[in-house]
């Protein structure tokens, strides 16, 4: 789907219509109005030079809340963590995949302020790319500062570099046509009482960089189930007797799955050399299922179980020396093209990674916002993958991978 928007919020400061000028040349073609903001004489302005005015999403775009991407920080300055000690990352991604999943049709625009501790034009090339690299848009807001830097002819390196991540993803809109490859798929109608628990749990499970994929109750497709090795059932309500056949199926074909006490008796002998605390396992067919002992009401600890239950042996990608990284995985409805997603949270990307994908690849070349051209990466095979080291990047880069031989198959589908 062709992303038809690229939003941006006008300042309320900027009330002089020769400000347009900035938008000359870049992919803004949306200007969002706060109501009251008196811009009228920038509305009638805008509409003359053929940009798209409005105020809030308009048909064919959904709006959701968003927040501020980058490393959280408490309110004494320093990281925070979970209980493992890695920080925790603030990312749309998540999101994002859901509000499509949850409408196809529908653009999804994020709507997140900028954090004043986090101004520098690295954090505003981050937010647009944060959403961009999951098929979203960020309604690209200014924070006051800024916005007057920007205005004055001071504030030149944070619009070059916010526009440059424009112009980089405007560029490569197939990409957001690209499925996410994935490991576990999490099923849910995420309305209701179920809305916090699934979207936390996806929210979380990006965080650890599990390899997932959205299946909305009543609106997946075939597609949707394909290659899973897990699936994570996270609703409070049993399943209908066309989805437990269908999830039933997969299990005795070798996937595992993981549901809450809602789910029902479950046949099968239990694996005696794979406990767990708070589930239950058994054998069914060429797959297990693994069954809460207790309602399943604390995200974390699902999101984090369901990561041990799965393992890591069936990593698509595993990333060395990254650091505070978002990744995902994308492939073309024919698999013969793949692009990988490198999100790094600092102010400036990891100077010596390497990353490990799934797969036979003839081709691989990484790309960035901050050069004209692509570099080409050398594929060094590894086990039933290939290893790629990185060269010094910035805060965002995309490899792109050509199968070799043939229609792409991970060894997750074999």
């Amino acid at each position: 789907m062709k992303l038809q928007w690229t939003p941006m919020r006008w300042p309320a400061a900027w009330k002089n219509p020769a400000l347009l000028s900035l938008l000359n040349a870049t992919p803004v073609n949306c200007l969002v109005l706060d109501a009251g903001a008196d811009l009228g004489a920038v509305a009638d302005a805008a509409k003359q030079k053929g940009l798209a005015v409005t105020a809030g999403a308009p048909m064919g775009a959904t709006l959701s809340k968003g927040v501020w991407p980058g490393i959280a920080i408490d309110t004494g300055g320093g990281a925070s963590a979970g209980p493992t000690g890695v920080p925790w990352l603030d990312s749309n991604g998540w999101k994002i995949r859901l509000e499509r999943a949850l409408h196809a049709e529908s653009e999804c625009w994020i709507d997140a302020a900028p954090k004043p501790a986090r101004v520098s034009p690295e954090a505003y090339a981050m937010a647009y790319m944060d959403a961009a690299a999951f098929g979203g848009r960020w309604v690209i807001t200014l924070d006051e500062g800024t916005a007057a830097a920007i205005a004055g002819g001071t504030g030149t390196e944070h619009w070059n570099k916010l526009m440059g991540a424009a112009r980089f993803f405007e560029s490569r809109q197939e990409w957001a046509d690209f499925e996410p490859e994935a490991v576990v798929g999490v099923v849910s109608d995420f309305a209701g009482e179920n809305d916090f628990l699934g979207g936390e749990v996806l929210n979380l499970l990006a965080r650890t960089n599990q390899q997932y994929r959205v299946i909305v109750k009543g609106k997946s497709t075939d597609r949707a189930w394909r290659g899973l090795r897990a699936i994570l059932y996270v609703d409070a309500q049993p399943p209908s007797k066309e989805l437990r056949q269908r999830i039933e199926e997969l299990v005795k074909g070798g996937v595992l799955l993981i549901a809450g006490p809602k789910w029902g008796t479950v046949s099968g002998a239990p694996v005696r050399d794979q406990e767990h605390p708070r589930y239950e396992i058994r054998a069914v067919g060429k797959g297990r299922v693994a069954i809460a002992k207790a309602a399943q009401d604390d995200p974390y600890l699902v999101a984090n179980d369901s990561v041990v239950l799965v393992s890591h042996r069936h990593d698509l990608v595993r990333l060395f020396n990254a650091g505070s990284v978002n990744t995902l995985l994308t492939a073309s409805r024919d698999r013969l093209s793949m692009v990988l997603h490198l999100l790094f949270y600092a102010d400036r990307g990891p100077q010596d990674a390497s990353v490990r994908i799934a797969g036979k690849y003839r081709f691989a070349q990484l790309r960035t916002p901050g050069t004209a051209a692509p570099r080409q990466l050398e594929l060094q095979p590894s086990g039933l993958g290939a290893e790629l080291h990185l060269p010094p990047m910035e805060q965002y880069a995309a490899v792109e991978l050509e199968a070799g031989g043939g229609m792409n198959v991970l060894p997750i589908h074999a």
